[in-house]
């Protein structure tokens, strides 16, 4: 295939600009049919014997995904989805989702609800690059249980453990009206879930990414406490709101704040999630002070502030206690993934998570070692790997002794497997990280389900990797860091994952004779009369053959999609085929019969086109209709297999 790569254009159009006015691009002029002889089969391939500079495609980019209960993966069946506050869609009964991201957006902010109230609302960022598709997993948080007050009196609900509340909410008295403004003195139902950052389990329903706005326009990072989100409603499951302020009591001691080193200056603040743009907005700070809370015998100091909500609605909106870190200490990490155990293919659209957690913590010793976890703040990013790599910020010092990072990788909702720098192969990391990073990263022997690995967040400006930073206090300097961690080659210092080489019982390959992937470069890519997918858009149309076995061995068979042939329009005789296996010893209560499902080419219109369509754009191209024959061949190891006549 041709590089796709941007390309001067025609000299003659526009020539008394300076730049082109359409794009253009490095793609195919020529192709030819040639035969590939294998031991004991040929299949027909295409070749690319030309390129030129033509105009290139404007594919639609495209997010899709499944939404999903945290607790029980139990999909979210026919839940609303919102970029911002504009309706785009349902999702289907199985949680699944698609739609085209809206022409120029570099950020999107989607929400999505359960009308039936079950799960909690959820925010997420998606940042939109040159890629085309988007594959995100969401979860959401179960609602938690109702509590009801009433609403003419003083009311605390307890946020967190149920039995060591960390986070405190006063209700004040008539301060409850209904959705057209009037005041309301019955019973209220109330919800109120919490996200709590120091649960690396629950880390999948962090709301959106952490980031909030200086008065200058620039971006700043948060390092949160916990995410608090309140539902109230009335007998009849109408939703009500608060028409006041809302005081927010935080136990000092459990957010691991020691009160003796800190001033009131030096305390977090008190953000609402903006859906709009998927950013916090700053609502004012928090105070000292000491009480005595409901039933505890002695006075404590409390974290306190005012959640003023006169004027909106606070129903499913996220609240947020953060603080904003140092320039100097935000830092980037390099992580790259690989599709192979010796690492040499890399591995793009996989989700990799960072958690800086703030090292005042508790060591949790389990029964695979030592892990560290919660703090008094801690910061989550997550990114999308292309080309195989991704940098992700995190918080850094020169110490070491301040943060510690929780890194996971995660494909297809899978947790890939991370790799030691001290066991890679030098092809793959040639290089030797810092000494006091390999010694504080986790060991293999203690690495458990949950995909993560732990390292100090130890900076060093000087290093090759894989953390880079500054020692400036300066969004310039900050800004470099990031530059230089996206610009390092592989022989710098990086993390590693590679995605778990699972046994695929079914064996499966294919071939098709007019190439395809899905990716960018097949969205480009002339639909000609030998393409296996001749609607190129966001649904394809798929046919599967299935195929029963009666015998305890695994079968290995060749399905071919053949051209019909009384169909002069193909030029090619084949359009590729599909290879797989039937499991091996499968004994269930029909005996030792097995079965394998293998894809063919659906029958159908024959499609010529220069350009990719959108999904619902006309329908065009079309030179004629095939009947596609279907070959059915089992491979040497499985000769002693006959075809049984079904008898109907």
């Amino acid at each position: 295939m041709c590089s796709r790569s941007k390309c001067s254009g025609d000299p003659g159009n526009g020539a008394d600009r300076c730049t082109d006015t359409e794009k253009y691009c490095c793609v195919e002029s020529n192709t030819e049919q040639r035969q590939l002889t294998c031991r004991d089969f040929t299949i027909s391939i295409i070749v690319v014997t030309g390129c030129k500079c033509d105009l290139c495609s404007n594919p639609t980019k495209v997010v899709s995904g499944r939404a999903l209960s945290a607790d029980t993966k139990e999909p979210l069946a026919y839940g609303d989805v919102f970029i911002g506050y504009e309706f785009v869609r349902k999702t289907t009964f199985n949680g699944e989702f698609i739609f085209n991201v809206p022409e120029g957006r570099q950020r999107l902010s989607v929400t999505f609800h359960d009308g039936s109230k079950e799960l909690a609302d959820a925010t997420k960022v998606i940042t939109i690059t040159d890629t085309i598709k988007y594959y995100i997993v969401v979860f959401l948080q179960r609602r938690a249980p109702t509590v009801t007050f009433n609403a003419s009196e003083t009311t605390i609900l307890d946020v967190g453990n149920a039995t060591q509340p960390s986070i405190e909410l006063e209700i004040p008295p008539m301060s409850i009206r209904t959705g057209n403004g009037t005041l309301y003195t019955g019973n209220v139902t109330a919800s109120v879930n919490f996200i709590d950052p120091r649960d690396s389990q629950i880390v999948d329903t962090i709301q959106s990414d952490l980031s909030t706005r200086d008065v200058e326009g620039n971006v700043q990072n948060l390092n949160t406490f916990g995410m608090v989100s309140m539902n109230f409603e009335d007998d009849s499951g109408d939703p009500l709101d608060v028409d006041g302020s809302i005081k927010i009591y935080v136990d000092a001691e459990k957010a691991n704040l020691n009160i003796t080193e800190i001033d009131e200056n030096m305390l977090p603040r008190l953000w609402l999630l903006n859906a709009e743009s998927g950013e916090w907005e700053d609502i004012g700070g928090l105070r000292l002070e000491s009480s005595k809370r409901r039933k505890r015998d002695i006075e404590e100091v409390f974290i306190v502030g005012d959640i003023e909500v006169t004027g909106i609605s606070i129903n499913s909106i996220w609240c947020n206690i953060d603080s904003i870190e140092r320039l100097d200490q935000v830092c980037f990490l390099k992580v790259r993934v690989y599709d192979d155990e010796q690492l040499t293919v890399p591995m793009d659209n996989v989700e990799v998570t960072a958690i800086t957690n703030d090292l005042d913590i508790r060591v949790a010793r389990t029964n695979r070692g030592l892990r560290y976890s919660g703090g008094k703040f801690n910061f989550f990013d997550k990114k999308v790997t292309q080309v195989g790599q991704t940098c992700l910020r995190v918080f850094c010092d020169s110490t070491g002794l301040k943060f510690y990072l929780n890194v996971r990788a995660k494909y297809d909702d899978k947790v890939c497997t991370p790799v030691s720098p001290l066991s890679a192969s030098v092809v793959a990391h040639p290089n030797t990280w810092p000494s006091e990073i390999v010694d504080s990263y986790t060991s293999p022997d203690i690495w458990d389900d949950t995909g993560f690995i732990t390292m100090s967040g130890r900076k060093n400006p000087n290093a090759d990797g894989p953390i880079y930073s500054s020692d400036v206090q300066t969004w310039s300097g900050m800004r470099n860091a990031e530059y230089r961690c996206n610009a390092a080659d592989y022989i710098d210092n990086h993390l590693i994952f590679r995605k778990n080489q699972e046994q695929n019982i079914n064996d499966l390959f294919s071939f098709n004779t007019q190439p395809y992937t899905f990716s960018e470069a097949s969205y480009s890519q002339s639909r000609v009369p030998c393409s296996w997918y001749p609607i190129e858009g966001q649904l394809k149309r798929v046919c599967f053959i299935k195929i029963l076995v009666d015998g305890p061995n695994s079968s290995r068979f060749r399905v071919i999609s053949a051209k019909d042939p009384g169909n002069v329009n193909v030029d090619c005789d084949e359009y590729g085929f599909r290879v797989a296996s039937t499991p091996e010893n499968q004994i269930n209560a029909f005996g030792t019969k097995s079965a394998v499902c293998i894809e063919f080419k659906c029958s159908g219109d024959v499609r010529v086109s220069n350009n990719a369509e959108a999904l619902g754009a006309s329908i065009d191209g079309i030179i004629g209709q095939d009947l596609t024959t279907v070959k059915v061949i089992p491979d040497a190891t499985s000769s002693t297999c006959f075809l049984q006549n079904c008898g109907r």
